[in-house]
Order: structure tokens, then C-alpha cells, then sequence
């Protein structure tokens, strides 16, 4: 692979990296049974060679020209084998990708038959559904199967382009289509789209200068529910005419807000904005290698719009349905761009301005159309003599300084998982289990 340029919102990710709060996504894939440690280390190598990003690191060639660059096979990512007792994340620090790659990964054997596969990357290199197919690469190569889908050479195309939204619309004039588009679109909420570029109140101002994170870092919490409750909460979904994703956004922010009443925090926090980040992949980028195609959306609610649970189900709904149609998403990249091309560089961007309040992040169905083998919807790896059955996959976005708590869920096999990241400088683990707790009240509510 030749040196890369980063795309721009790939090169917001690098810059907004703090070593008190790396920008670090996590993965955990729960299995019943243990990996063939040789299987698994010669699958990775494999994978790795397929997915350039994932054996990189970034220099930056001139100011403010920063590029990925592959880095000596003895530094490519290996797997790190422990055993532990207690059901944690491994501890995390910032990824140095000017000397490492941005991906490690650790598989803890437990005594109870299971074992963790943790995957550890920097956001910058990878969007999560873009990491979740690498993984896939890596189960089908343990299983000593061919990958082929992969086509690295697609990486030079892999900043989503705006849409040539008149090829879409022959026979109408461009201008007076786009004309009424801006009309409506303006119509609807003035300046939605430009929300990343005025600041918000932060729930939490930390002290973020230190060199390394304060332990426990990642501190998470995971939940699970049933199948049958998931398959309830699409059926309440349905039944209230909207998806499954704007149910839970709705949720979040009330038990957002029951939390700061409960606790009395942040009581002069008025407006709360959820960042929701949306894919942008294609059909095309079935073959493209693990990296970043998505964007941004942000959702601003007054605390004084949460009271009426339907009243707000239904304004967001609206608001999501208007902000798909209109693909707003490629504004965001639009938008960084030019702040690139005109500022030339992030940082007074991301110095200046808090663009959101928390992150909840919806990774959809979790290998429902994968070529692995599956049995009632559950991953089967290796052989009858060494069997692993993929139980469970947990995986959450970064946390930022000023967002306190971020979520992400995900159904696999049917079942909805919960991973909820905090920061452990500005709350208890008590109080991080009190806002899961009253998430999980809240979505059960009909």
C-alpha cells in the first residue's frame, strides 16, 4: 500500500484524540469454548494483509498533510492470551499510531468455558461496521476458508462522495429542484444541519491534560436482553409506527433526563444533543476493507420536550425520517471539507466547541447475512472436537471529555445488546448502573 491521505473525517478523528480520552472503540465477541491459539494467529496474519488500514500508522509528510503509511511486519497487530476472573474491558490507553497500528486485539480465557475476543481500534481507522467485517474475515480464515471479498486497492475511493442528486431527478431543472429541497429542508428546523457548528453546554468539564487515562478506563457496563423481549420491543416499535432505533434514541434521552433529576446533576443543562452517527456505506462497498464511511447526525432536545414520551417519539421520527430522505450526513463531510480547505487544520474546531452531549450508536443486525456457519442465529466456529459458539457481541462508541456516559447497541441473534461507557472521573459505577437501569425501565415502557 502507498501513503494514503486521510480523509477529512478521518483526520477530525486523529486531531481530536486526547491521552486523558483516546478515541479508542471497543468490541467484545463472547464465545462458548476456546480458539486453537495457532488457528487464530495464522487467520489474523491473513486478514491483516487484506486490510491495509489495519496494519498502518499516520505521518504527517507537510503541515498539515497527514497520510497513512504501512508499518514494518514485525509492528502488524498479534493477539495478546491471558486468563482472567473478573468480566472486564482490558485496559485501554491511546493508540501512538506514528509507531503502532491502530487495532489491538486480546482474547481472555475464563474458567467457565468462556473466552473474550476484545478488539481495541482507533477511530480514525475504522467505522464499527467496518471492523465487524474484518472480524468476519478473521472467523472465516480460522475456519481455514478463503477470503476473497476484499479489494484493497478500493481504499483510495473510500471518502463517501456527495451524490449527484440531479442524475436522480432528470428531467427537472437542477437549480429549481434543489431550490425547493433547500426551501423544505429549511422549513423544517432552521440550521438542523449546521448544529456541529455551534457549541452546546457540556454535562461534565474535566480536567483532560493528564498524559494517560484514569483507571478504570474503559469502564463499562453490558446488558443483554432476550430474544423474546427484543422481538416485544420491535412489535411496541411497530405499533407505535416507528423504528426500533428512534424507540431507543426516544428513550435515551428521558432516561437521560430522569438521571440528571435523580442525582441532581447538571441542573442548568438545557438543551441535551445526541450525536447519532449514520453509515453511509453502499452496495459497492461490500469489497472495501475496513475503514471509515460514515458521518454525523445530531438531535437537540430542551429538557421541557421529554415530559410527553409520545409527543417526543413522534417529533423524532420525524426528524429522523426527514434527516434520512434528505441525507443529511453528507453535509457533515461537506462541511469538514471545507473547514479543511479554508482552515487547513481541526483543532481550533474541536477546541472551541462541544458538538454534542452524548453519543448512542445503533449497529443494526449483527451477522444476520453472513457466509459463517449459524445455529438458531448463533456463530459456530472450529470443529465437534473444538467447538466455539459466538454467544454474545457488545461494542461502544469512544468517550469524549464532556460526554460523561455514551451508548451502543446492536442486535445478534436476535438479541438486543446493551454497552454503556462512562467516565469514571465524573461518575460513580453506581451511577452509571442507576442510567442503564432507568434506560432499560424506559424501553420496556409501553
Amino acid at each position: 500500500m502507498t501513503d494514503l491521505p486521510l480523509t477529512p473525517f478521518e483526520e477530525y478523528l486523529f486531531t481530536d484524540d486526547i491521552p486523558a480520552y483516546p478515541i479508542n472503540c471497543h468490541i467484545r465477541f463472547r464465545f462458548r469454548g476456546h480458539f486453537d491459539r495457532t488457528a487464530l494467529e495464522t487467520a489474523l496474519r491473513k486478514v491483516l494483509a487484506l486490510h491495509p488500514l489495519l496494519h498502518s500508522g499516520v505521518r504527517e509528510v507537510a503541515p498539515n498533510d497527514f497520510r497513512w503509511f504501512p508499518l514494518p511486519e514485525e509492528q502488524w497487530p498479534t493477539i495478546r492470551w491471558s486468563t482472567e476472573t473478573e468480566d472486564v474491558f482490558p485496559s485501554s490507553r491511546k493508540f501512538d499510531l506514528s509507531q503502532e497500528p491502530g487495532i489491538r486485539l486480546y482474547v481472555v480465557e475464563g474458567t467457565d468455558d468462556v473466552s473474550d475476543l476484545f478488539v481495541e481500534f482507533h477511530h480514525a481507522l475504522s467505522d464499527g461496521i467496518g471492523i465487524l467485517g474484518a472480524m468476519e474475515d478473521l472467523f472465516d480464515a480460522y475456519q481455514g476458508n478463503k477470503v476473497e471479498r476484499i479489494d484493497p486497492n478500493r481504499l483510495v475511493q473510500r471518502d463517501p462522495k456527495i451524490p449527484p442528486w440531479w442524475s436522480v431527478h432528470c428531467g427537472l431543472s437542477w437549480w429549481c429542484w434543489a431550490t425547493a429541497r433547500l426551501i423544505r429542508f429549511l422549513a423544517f428546523r432552521p440550521i438542523a444541519f449546521l448544529r456541529f457548528l455551534y457549541g452546546t453546554k457540556k454535562l461534565f468539564i474535566p480536567n483532560f491534560h493528564d498524559l494517560e487515562p484514569t483507571p478504570p478506563f474503559p469502564a463499562m457496563l453490558t446488558d443483554l436482553f432476550s430474544r423474546e423481549e427484543t422481538l416485544q420491543l420491535q412489535q411496541t416499535a411497530r405499533e407505535s409506527g416507528v423504528t426500533l432505533y428512534e424507540w431507543m434514541l426516544t428513550t435515551y434521552y428521558r432516561s437521560i433526563d430522569a438521571w440528571i433529576r435523580e442525582l441532581g446533576f447538571f441542573t442548568k443543562q438545557r438543551c441535551l444533543r445526541i450525536a447519532v452517527p449514520v453509515s453511509l456505506r453502499t452496495p459497492e462497498d461490500a469489497s472495501l476493507s475496513a475503514s471509515n464511511v460514515v458521518s454525523m447526525m445530531f438531535i437537540d432536545r430542551f429538557r421541557r420536550q421529554l415530559s410527553d414520551k409520545r409527543r417526543l417519539l413522534r417529533g423524532i421520527h420525524r426528524e429522523m425520517t426527514h434527516l434520512k430522505r434528505c441525507r443529511t450526513g453528507y453535509l457533515l463531510l461537506l462541511l469538514l471539507q471545507v473547514v479543511k480547505r479554508f482552515q487547513k487544520n481541526f483543532r481550533w474546531t474541536i477546541e472551541k466547541r462541544c458538538w454534542a452531549s452524548t453519543v448512542f450508536t445503533h449497529l443494526g443486525r449483527l451477522y444476520d447475512k453472513t457466509r459463517l456457519p449459524l445455529r438458531n442465529g448463533n456463530v459456530v466456529l472450529g470443529n465437534a472436537a473444538n467447538e466455539l459458539v459466538l454467544d454474545e457481541i457488545h461494542a461502544t462508541p469512544p468517550i469524549r471529555p464532556w460526554y460523561v456516559a455514551v451508548l451502543g447497541t446492536g442486535i445478534y441473534a436476535g438479541s438486543l445488546s446493551i454497552a454503556l461507557h462512562y467516565d469514571a472521573t465524573a461518575i460513580s459505577r453506581e451511577h452509571a448502573e442507576l442510567l442503564l437501569r432507568y434506560f432499560k425501565e424506559e424501553l420496556r415502557e409501553v
